[in-house]
């Protein structure tokens, strides 16, 4: 199962570390580690019911054991706890790996006029950009990928004839990735995008994902501020470093 591959990737790296410091932003969680590393994870705020209170531990989250927050990530029932859990996992990524690169996304992708790409989630600067270059691009947005609906197929189906699928990092949230992954299985070229996307490695074997592009945090202080105050991705803009990590294509079409 795709989330427990995800916490077993991160699991050794949490060893002995806490949750130092949390902020629940209207756009983003933002998780500090006591080793220094901090994550992003994404807020569903069009999934959030049942009144003013969303997390029964509110004001207890810091200090306790960071694996004990990424295990939140498994929940199939509140995107808030597993968006925890997510920024936890992401707080202890490896920042070392001489397989980042700092290429845009779109250059990587080398999509070339006619073919077909798919984006679930629209990610407005790619659309213009993806424009440019091919007039074949189909957007899956609200609410198909992001409620579960028995139309969720019918919108699937358009991703197979994609050669290129972009999927935001906001299905791992809404347990929507591998439904997606499945139906991108025709396309060649597949990346995972968005500051939710967990930068690890050994995560996408055997997932068909050749590209993972997220963020690292550079100043995880004034992150956590603007987190706390409804800032998003824009307001982050030199404080986080965009990155893409090229996954091992060999390792990667071993199917899992």
């Amino acid at each position: 199962m795709i989330c427990t591959r995800l916490i077993n990737a991160s699991r050794t790296r949490m060893k002995d570390i806490k949750v130092e410091k949390l902020i629940v932003g209207l756009g983003y969680i933002s998780l500090k580690n006591s080793a220094g590393g901090a994550g992003l994870s994404y807020v569903l705020r069009n999934r959030l019911h049942g009144g003013c209170s969303h997390l029964e531990d509110a004001g207890n989250f810091e200090g306790k054991p960071l694996e004990e927050i990424a295990e939140l990530f498994m929940d199939h029932h509140s995107p808030l706890k597993a968006s925890l859990g997510l920024a936890a996992i992401n707080s202890t990524a490896p920042h070392d790996s001489n397989t980042y690169s700092e290429t845009d996304i779109i250059d990587l992708l080398n999509i070339r006029n006619g073919e077909k790409v798919g984006m679930v989630g629209r990610f407005e600067p790619l659309v213009k950009k993806i424009l440019t270059l091919t007039p074949n691009l189909v957007v899956l947005e609200e609410p198909s990928h992001f409620h579960n609906q028995q139309d969720d197929k019918h919108s699937n189906d358009e991703l197979k004839d994609c050669r290129i699928v972009i999927i935001t990092a906001t299905t791992l949230l809404n347990k929507t990735f591998e439904p997606i992954l499945e139906a991108s299985a025709n396309a060649d070229r597949k990346v995972l995008l968005g500051a939710s996307t967990p930068l690890y490695p050994e995560f996408y074997e055997g997932t068909g994902i050749n590209f993972a592009s997220g963020v690292i945090v550079e100043d995880a202080d004034r992150v956590a501020a603007i987190a706390a105050q409804g800032g998003g991705v824009r307001n982050f803009r030199g404080l986080t470093r965009k990155v893409t990590l090229l996954i091992n294509s060999e390792k990667n079409h071993k199917k899992i």
